[in-house]
């Protein structure tokens, strides 16, 4: 077959069997974006296991022009859609065995008829099995978990990993090749340059992570507009900013762009701002206002759109209870008095109103978080380097490995006892009153 055919078939073969797939649920938007969802986390995930390739030499390609680091993009973006829209849309009812099965079925049939463009190699069954782990299962997963609305934080975690690889790696490859430049002056730096930026787009990334988070934990949802959080989120760095994604993404590419000596990476971060206040957010606004009408709508007009405010904007109050006959409590109390949080009211554990605490208490309308979790959730009453501090210690890792830490070092769990007197310097009344 003549390769050029063959390169358009890769293509064109998949988009058309998609579209055919689609029409009939198109009216289905949870679906739709669930398929484009399985997608999008192919792209990346078949980028890697044409990197893995490179050294693996499970199969090779004959093929000239239209390429990214050697891939076809063709063929690359036809896979992804074979691997992820396809299977949502087409066998959305279908067990889970015969979905991952059908791909699998197309590759071993359609890969050896893509010579000469694809020459396999007689090990070329390991890379087969390496893209069904790393990219048709997950993506399969991701999708069917968005179109039922199940498995809520697996779902959010496939997601963070997609748009990561996409927006750190798939995004500014595509960049850096079009305008005729690689990965060679950032791979190129001192290994402290590449320790010091990870720390940067770390630091910058903190509100867009926490964001989605807050989505999930607090608002029962995704950041995809198909998949959107049941009640209107107004925590976390949405007490601060009302696009804090859309602004850690701009700063990442910022950053990226800084370390890849790239001004057309750096300007990605304008394409991720314009969006954000542009059709994406005129587009979001109005979905928002008239899912919750006057509550979004006051909170909107509260809050800066970009540069965050210094400190919170809370409508609701909320109540952390920390032991009076704990000393290191006691104390954390003061702290947070200096500080004046606001819409928080600091008060003994011993008054709570349920089951005995073990450990200090976090409670909000709609929500209870305890020990670490419960400092967290209320450093975000503070300034906003507390609250960044706090966003830091929520997320998935790192909360329960400070946690485990905390109780290794004495703090775990313990009864509480007859409060100590208070005649000690600097001890809080046992109910303050909201600052």
């Amino acid at each position: 077959m003549d390769p050029q055919i063959c390169r358009t078939l890769g293509l064109l073969g998949p988009a058309i069997l998609t579209l055919a797939a689609w029409w009939p649920v198109r009216l289905q938007p949870r679906l739709s974006g669930a398929a484009l969802a399985a997608t999008l986390w192919n792209l990346p995930a078949l980028l890697l296991l044409h990197n893995l390739n490179s050294h693996a030499s499970w199969w090779s390609y004959s093929i000239e022009g239209g390429t990214l680091h050697g891939f076809p993009s063709d063929l690359w973006l036809g896979w992804a859609l074979l691997w992820g829209a396809l299977p949502i849309l087409a066998l959305p009812k279908a067990p889970l065995w015969l979905a991952i099965l059908f791909p699998i079925l197309a590759d071993l049939i359609g890969m050896p008829l893509l010579q000469p463009v694809v020459s396999l190699h007689p090990n070329w069954w390991l890379g087969e099995i390496t893209g069904v782990l790393i990219a048709l299962v997950p993506g399969i997963l991701l999708g069917r978990w968005i179109a039922a609305n199940h498995h809520l934080a697996a779902r959010t975690s496939l997601l963070v990993l997609g748009f990561a690889a996409l927006n750190l790696w798939v995004i500014p490859s595509i960049i850096l090749d079009q305008t005729g430049s690689s990965w060679g002056p950032a791979l190129s730096r001192p290994w402290w340059s590449h320790a010091s930026l990870l720390t940067l787009v770390l630091l910058a990334a903190i509100p867009g992570l926490a964001a989605v988070k807050e989505f999930a934990s607090r608002g029962d949802g995704t950041p995809l507009p198909f998949d959107p959080p049941r009640r209107l989120v107004m925590s976390g760095p949405y007490a601060f900013c009302s696009h804090p994604m859309q602004l850690s993404t701009a700063a990442v590419f910022l950053l990226w762009g800084w370390w890849s000596a790239s001004p057309w990476v750096a300007a990605a971060s304008l394409a991720a701002l314009s969006t954000g206040s542009g059709i994406a957010g005129w587009s979001e606004s109005q979905a928002l206002q008239l899912r919750f009408g006057n509550t979004y709508l006051e909170w909107h007009k509260s809050l800066p759109r970009w540069l965050p405010s210094s400190s919170p904007r809370i409508a609701w109050p909320a109540t952390l209870y920390l032991a009076s006959s704990c000393q290191l409590c006691r104390q954390l109390a003061s702290w947070f008095l200096r500080r004046q949080p606001v819409s928080l009211t600091i008060t003994s554990a011993e008054s709570f109103p349920g089951t005995p605490l073990t450990r200090m208490r976090y409670e909000a309308p709609g929500t209870s978080a305890s020990g670490i979790e419960a400092l967290a959730s209320a450093l975000n009453h503070l300034h906003l380097s507390w609250a960044w501090i706090g966003w830091i210690i929520r997320l998935p890792l790192i909360r329960p490995s400070l946690q485990a830490l905390t109780d290794l070092s004495g703090g775990g769990p313990r009864h509480l006892t007859a409060p100590l007197p208070p005649n000690h310097d600097n001890d809080p009344p046992p109910d303050a009153p909201p600052g």
